[in-house]
């Protein structure tokens, strides 16, 4: 399981992706087609939106995947037998994520 740091960062990214994912699949397809060579000093101007998702998609990519302290303590409770599952909280996740999935 992968734990976000920030799931604002990635949701502004998801979105900005979706959006225009087969919009630039299909002007990739033609700019293609159009051009069987690619000359140098071509240049590529990007909008401020696809910037920000790159800022954006690096600072996730600088968090890590696990946030070893954070698993460390759990592990200690667990086998200290301190380890108190909130059953109303992890119910609420589960549904919550099962909806945002479904939307």
């Amino acid at each position: 399981m992968k734990i976000s740091g920030n799931n604002e960062i990635a949701k502004y990214v998801n979105e900005a992706t979706t959006d225009r994912t087969q919009e630039t699949v299909n002007n990739a397809s033609r700019s293609i087609d159009a051009t069987s060579k690619v000359e140098r000093g071509t240049v590529v101007n990007l909008s401020q939106k696809s910037r920000d998702v790159q800022i954006a998609r690096k600072a996730i990519d600088a968090q890590p995947d696990v946030r070893s302290e954070k698993v460390q303590a759990i592990t200690d409770k667990i086998e200290n037998g301190t380890y108190v599952v909130n059953y109303n909280k992890t119910a609420e996740k589960m549904a919550q994520a099962f909806f945002e999935e479904m939307a």
